[in-house]
């Protein structure tokens, strides 16, 4: 009876890998970004505060199970729940001189339905790059719904920390995405 459950385990288990290969291989061709949203976290001795956009547009090109890809978010485009906050915050990223936040790099769709993302971001008039962060991805119909997220430092961009009470937030912010992705017609 145990050599039939682990043989029938078995083949379940070549099943399940024969099939992700398919959605690997459903891959392949152009993507554009259907909807999305993009939320900061920052924290100050106070309480922490958050923002986001849903203002994300993107395309990709995928070949099998690796994509290259560019994004663009308007600066301004973030919301938190304090206009106050929104607008010290688009002083301080000086939105009317740098007004996208632009990212591009590869994805790479790893074996346990993960994405490992390799990026740069270009933000504030500086350039950094993140490599092999993993996001979530997860096959819906036709689409791609891709979650992750990962941290920013400030500094690294150049952008002066604003100050609540005069006290600075915390360099770090930690930025997470909720993106589907689904396939342009040809």
């Amino acid at each position: 009876m145990r050599l039939k459950i682990f043989v029938m385990t078995g083949v379940l288990f070549c099943g399940f890998k024969a099939h992700s290969w398919s959605f690997f291989d459903s891959l392949s061709g152009n993507w554009k970004l259907v909807r999305g949203k993009a939320t900061y976290k920052v924290r100050h001795i106070v309480h922490p505060a958050f923002g986001s956009s849903t203002e994300l547009e993107g395309q990709a090109n995928c070949q099998k199970k690796k994509c290259s890809f560019s994004m663009r978010i308007p600066a301004r485009s973030f919301i938190s729940a304090e206009a106050k906050r929104d607008k010290h915050l688009r002083e301080a990223v000086e939105t009317d001189k740098f007004p996208y936040i632009q990212v591009k790099g590869a994805i790479h769709l790893l074996d346990d339905g993960f994405f490992q993302v390799d990026m740069s971001i270009n933000f504030h008039g500086q350039k950094s790059f993140k490599e092999k962060l993993k996001f979530k991805g997860e096959k819906i119909n036709d689409d791609w719904r891709i979650q992750g997220s990962f941290e920013l430092s400030l500094n690294e961009f150049k952008v002066p920390a604003p100050k609540l009470f005069g006290v600075p937030i915390k360099d770090k912010v930690k930025v997470s995405i909720d993106q589907l992705w689904g396939r342009v017609n040809q």
